[in-house]
């Protein structure tokens, strides 16, 4: 602390600042000089303290950056988690269907067989009776019994053919459900390991906050009189504070910058997750509706309800899907369609953003929700 006036000058020459203190009394920890004397500080020694008084500031700001990235990174993970889970539950359901078809197909194979071997002994019964007596009865009889086990192969075949078919498909699906089941396991993972970075993040702001660095006390270099003037300033001394800088500079860009790689790739990775799903939902879709008949919708009227986004009726697209769009808010939410309920979660970094909501409703016991931002639709 300095009390009185104080008049300074720097010295270019030899890189301080002397301070000239009539009668004052300077104080500092655990010192004080009640003395009239010159108080040289070096420029050094001021950026020093300079740094070191903004650094809980800077560091706060910095704190408060990091944690909100961390959370974002860990919402887009739980976002990316729901969707992969809405997708396994489609395989699922899918699934249980078609195994629900086999299940029919081969009751009907098994009808079917059946009767062309009743047909095979109907048909021996009529030749032997036509061997027996050439009538024309009898020969009209072997036609009827000929004709018949024809149809009986003809139905075969197709209820075979239909039976393969449904068992590649459950088969396929049940490839698809496995790698869908390693996906999730694997995404919840990855929420895992964020929340604990999170974790991680948010305690060393916290200490960093509470505890800030304190700093160093700079005792200034008394001198009972001026130094005599320099002709030529020292050329080693600014060149070994540059190289000093310079290494200093070095060592702390590295952690950072190989931080930032990590976190770009990270969200890079997210990204693609993201335009992926949006893809693979629009060609879904796209092939659902190019399908056939629309047909006729099974709400007269079906509206998109949440706590952080307004009403929105759903426009209806044909064979049971609905389409909405509407600007959504951050955070965890929960999402109404009819007597269903959707919980879902929207990135901060996508706050205020126009989101696309596709109602599938082909199963009204066990609908499903699919949610993107609608931007993802211009790069598809």
């Amino acid at each position: 602390m300095l009390r009185h006036g104080a008049q300074f000058r720097q010295f270019q020459a030899v890189g301080a600042v002397e301070f000239y203190v009539p009668n004052a009394i300077i104080s500092g920890p655990e010192i004080l000089w009640p003395i009239k004397m010159r108080c040289i500080l070096s420029v050094q020694s001021i950026a020093k303290l300079l740094v070191l008084a903004l650094l809980p500031i800077v560091a706060g700001t910095a704190g408060a950056a990091s944690v909100a990235k961390e959370e974002d990174i860990l919402a887009r993970l739980q976002q990316t988690l729901e969707n992969n889970q809405a997708a396994l539950e489609d395989i699922e359901n899918d699934l249980l269907g078609s195994r629900n078809k086999l299940a029919d197909a081969q009751a009907d194979l098994v009808a079917e067989q059946q009767q062309l071997t009743d047909a095979d002994k109907a048909l021996t019964a009529a030749q032997q009776a036509y061997d027996a007596d050439p009538s024309q009865e009898n020969r009209r009889a072997l036609k009827k019994a000929e004709h018949s086990k024809n149809m009986a192969e003809r139905g075969v075949r197709n209820r075979n053919n239909r039976f393969d078919r449904i068992s590649r498909n459950v088969g396929e699906l049940e490839a698809q459900l496995a790698t869908g089941k390693s996906t999730v396991a694997s995404t919840k993972r990855r929420v895992a390991r964020q929340q604990e970075r999170l974790d991680e993040v948010i305690a060393a702001a916290a200490q960093q906050s509470a505890e800030p660095p304190a700093a160093a006390p700079v005792k200034p270099v008394v001198a009972a009189a001026p130094p005599p003037p320099v002709a030529k300033p020292a050329v080693a001394a600014p060149l070994a504070l540059q190289q000093s800088a310079t290494d200093t500079e070095i060592e702390t860009d590295v952690a950072p910058a190989a931080a930032a790689a990590e976190e770009a790739a990270q969200l890079s990775e997210l990204d693609r997750e993201a335009l992926d799903y949006a893809a693979r939902e629009m060609g879904r879709l796209e092939k659902l509706l190019a399908a056939g008949n629309p047909g006729k919708p099974s709400f007269r009227r079906l509206y998109l309800r949440g706590s952080k986004v307004d009403t929105t009726q759903f426009d209806f697209l044909g064979r049971n899907q609905y389409r909405a769009e509407v600007a959504v808010a951050e955070g965890k939410q929960l999402f109404e369609i009819g007597r269903h309920k959707f919980r879902r979660t929207v990135p901060a970094s996508d706050d205020g953003e126009v989101y696309v909501f596709i109602f599938d409703a082909k199963r009204l016991s066990r609908p499903r929700l699919a949610i993107f931002k609608k931007s993802l639709l211009e790069q598809i």
